[in-house]
């Protein structure tokens, strides 16, 4: 049934789209109408010109859905192709994302083009990020390790900040809702001459939807810019921090955890965290499409993480702490260069990375505080890229890029790609692309006490995709196939004497299909649909005999289905202007059920693999948004999960936990004024 809607959609769009054929204008969808990105190239071109898969997600996007953070806001219209992975859908869950089947480390995540992915784990956070700050997101779904580096395995996820405008602007907006949630934003901007500037900062705090579960917290952005004829300056950050719970999966059925709750495996685990990002930028225009441009920024982040548990050796409550602290800090400078039919766009960067971690526990009954532990390392990296881009006619396009990475510690990689574009009917435009991406190994992989690695090397990835784009200006139809594959992944497993080390060693091969279409029937309405296939699979080493009085060890290498990855998603959404001043805004989000594997040692030494499975979900939301004062001033509601779904958002640590809960349905009602 699904599939059949899918096709009638694009039946109706093709429909539509079968006039002027041969006009003279080149076709937009109705969703990226004149959308410039950059992202994709480090320089900004229409999403027309470039041959790589690429997507937007506008402010309006954003205003017209229920988000209130950028986890949120992919998973409610993150569109093909994208997965978020989220633990419960309560303010300051932790999410990240997937995409095209690569795991969330294998994901790069900018924040106005710098890497904000944690260098302990690799992956990055999308819930610390609140929606309010956020002027767009655009996505490219590949591998663009040729101009970023390290972790753009499966893509890019580039998140842009407000930025200042040439107008003063200034409003404010408050929510509250279920489980107590309240929600304060506001964002300002001014200009005077050539300096512009703006602010944005949102404040949200939460009781939760279970025990443990609260969350309060913030984030802001401040940019300031100016410009002249041939020279541009400008300033941008984003610091963020939050307060919360972390009450875990919920316990199995009857049962309740020493130290947590019928709903959570524990009331003790809270994390305390703050980030800080700074960027300046400045461009020189040299001559005539001769440009010049230099990036440089830190990036400092701290979290503190409390936990009680019964230390195994004296079986007393321990009450332990763990800081971890990151310092990061970068310089980028590019040329672009004219060339016939093109240009050519190529820079150099270096970067620095600090990682610290202290552990101190105090043993509860008495107050004794037991001996602190520590430790810390570094790490540079040097890199040189160079992308040139060639269209020798309004039918083809064509855009090569190659980076050359060497980083301190495990030496150095090269990241090729390369893309073309055919456009045989000014509506019709095909693509194909190849290339080559690395993930880094993490400074946990790499430097954990007594069991990291420091012998480990990146985990290396190729991907393939063709695809069709058709569109006229009411609506598009695009389909895209894609293969992916990934050796060397690090994975934890048992070594000598029965410590767990990393190596390379596991495997994943992904195929896949992305339908998405969209129509503009007529001024005030927009529909839109996209439906992704997923067939993962991974090849892992796992321990199929453990003996625990000798020691001996086991492992095979086997293939299953991947863990995590649906094999199927299907987004739906709707934006109507109603009479009055009336926007609706409805989507839909359907899920496949998922997989994960947990090793079973009942019959130790003998060691199976037990399959879990979080069934399919269907999840509505929908808001409601008048505006009043002359188009000042709106009030809107959101009802989120209209369908009160039972749903499961990640699994748990054991096979018997009842998982992560997803919030049932729940409401929202707010205000905003523009002044």
């Amino acid at each position: 049934m699904r599939r059949r809607s899918i096709s009638l959609l694009a039946g109706l769009i093709i429909g539509l789209s079968s006039q002027n054929v041969f006009g003279d204008s080149r076709p937009t969808s109705p969703v990226e109408v004149g959308e410039v990105v950059v992202t994709a190239t480090k320089t900004p071109l229409p999403i027309s010109e470039i041959p790589l898969s690429v997507s937007v997600i506008t402010r309006e996007d954003i205003i017209a859905s229920n988000a209130r953070t950028v986890g949120e806001i992919l998973f409610d219209i993150g569109g093909s192709g994208i997965y978020v992975l989220n633990y419960g859908n309560s303010v300051g869950a932790s999410s990240s994302a997937s995409i095209r089947g690569c795991r969330p480390n294998q994901v790069l995540v900018l924040v106005d083009g710098i890497p904000v992915n944690l260098i302990s784990t690799g992956v990055a956070d999308l819930s610390t990020i609140p929606a309010a700050v956020v002027e767009r997101i655009e996505v490219v779904k590949g591998p663009t390790s040729h101009l970023y580096g390290a972790n753009a395995l499966g893509g890019v996820i580039n998140i842009i900040t407000r930025k200042p405008l040439g107008k003063p602007r200034s409003g404010i907006s408050a929510s509250i809702g279920s489980y107590e949630t309240g929600i304060a934003e506001f964002n300002g901007g001014w200009s005077s001459g050539a300096v512009s500037s703006s602010i944005s900062c949102s404040i949200s705090r939460s009781k939760g939807i279970r025990d443990n579960s609260d969350y309060t917290g913030g984030g802001g952005s401040i940019g300031i810019s100016w410009g002249s004829k041939r020279l541009s300056l400008s300033l941008s950050s984003l610091i963020s921090g939050s307060n919360f719970g972390v009450p875990g999966p919920v316990p199995p059925e009857g049962s309740k955890p020493k130290y947590g709750s019928e709903n959570a495996s524990s009331l003790f685990d809270r994390i305390e965290k703050g980030e800080a990002l700074l960027k300046l930028s400045a461009r020189w225009e040299l001559a005539k499409d001769l440009e010049m441009g230099l990036d440089m920024y830190p990036n400092l982040g701290w979290m503190r993480y409390k936990t009680r548990y019964d230390d195994w050796a004296t079986m007393k409550a321990v009450d332990e702490t763990n800081t971890y602290r990151t310092g990061i800090g970068g310089a980028l400078v590019q040329l672009k260069l004219p060339i016939p039919s093109g240009f050519v766009f190529g820079g150099i960067e270096g970067k620095f990375e600090g990682f610290s971690s202290r552990t101190d526990k105090v043993e509860v009954e008495s107050g004794k505080e037991l001996e602190p532990s520590s430790w810390g390392k570094s790490q540079l990296t040097g890199a040189s890229w160079v992308e040139a881009k060639v269209d020798p006619s309004r039918s083809f396009s064509s855009l090569l890029g190659l980076r050359l990475d060497y980083n301190s510690r495990y030496g150095s990689s090269i990241s090729p790609s390369a893309s073309i574009m055919i456009r045989p009917m000014r509506i019709l435009s095909a693509r194909l692309s190849a290339g080559r991406a690395f993930r880094a190994p993490t400074f946990n992989d790499l430097y954990w006490p007594n069991a990291g690695n420091p012998n480990l090397k990146p985990e290396y990835g190729t991907a393939y995709e063709a695809g069709l784009d058709l569109g006229l200006g009411i609506a598009s139809v695009k389909a895209t196939a894609f293969r992916r594959g990934v050796r060397d992944m690090i994975a934890w497993v048992p070594g000598e004497g029965g410590i767990w080390k990393p190596i390379n060693v596991n495997e994943m091969r992904t195929n896949g299909l992305e339908l998405e279409g969209g129509i503009r029937p007529f001024e005030g309405l927009e529909i839109s649909a996209s439906y992704t296939m997923l067939d993962s699979r991974q090849r892992n080493e796992e321990v199929v005999y453990s003996d625990w009085a000798t020691g001996e060890t086991k492992t095979e290498v086997v293939e299953r289905k991947a863990a995590y990855m649906p094999k199927g998603e299907l987004d739906v959404s709707m934006r109507m202007n109603l009479p009055i001043g009336i926007l609706l805004s409805l989507t839909g989000h359907w899920r496949s059920d998922v997989v994960n594997y947990y090793p079973n040692y009942l019959n130790s030494p003998h060691v199976t693999m037990d399959e879990k499975t979080i069934p399919s979900y269907l999840l509505l939301s929908l808001r409601l948004s008048w505006k009043l004062l002359g188009g000042k001033g709106k009030l809107f509601l959101g009802i989120d999960n209209i369908l009160d779904s039972e749903a499961k958002t990640q699994f748990g640590n054991q096979m018997g936990d009842r998982d992560y809960p997803m919030a049932g349905r729940s409401f929202s009602f707010g205000f905003g004024v523009e002044f």
